[in-house]
């Protein structure tokens, strides 16, 4: 999502730089922005992929002690 970078212009007025320049710190900060946006809601794809390594792992755990004929306490 791209943010409408001539609506923070004004907040960058004092700051003696070209405009790509301004237009660049923007998009910089908006960026940074999204990441923590991201992380904070688990959106972050190293978070999903480390979620479902860890349910893999779970799950695999899980066969290998059925497999050794233990049973878990809730299949009783």
């Amino acid at each position: 999502m791209q943010p409408d970078l001539d609506k923070y212009l004004p907040y960058l007025e004092s700051l003696d730089l070209p405009m790509a320049e301004k237009y660049a710190l923007i998009e910089v900060v908006c960026s940074i922005t999204n990441r923590f946006v991201d992380l904070a809601f688990g959106c972050d794809p190293t978070q999903q992929a480390r979620a479902n390594q860890e349910i893999t792992h779970k799950n695999a755990f899980q066969d290998s002690v059925k497999s050794l004929g233990f049973k878990n306490s809730s299949e009783t």
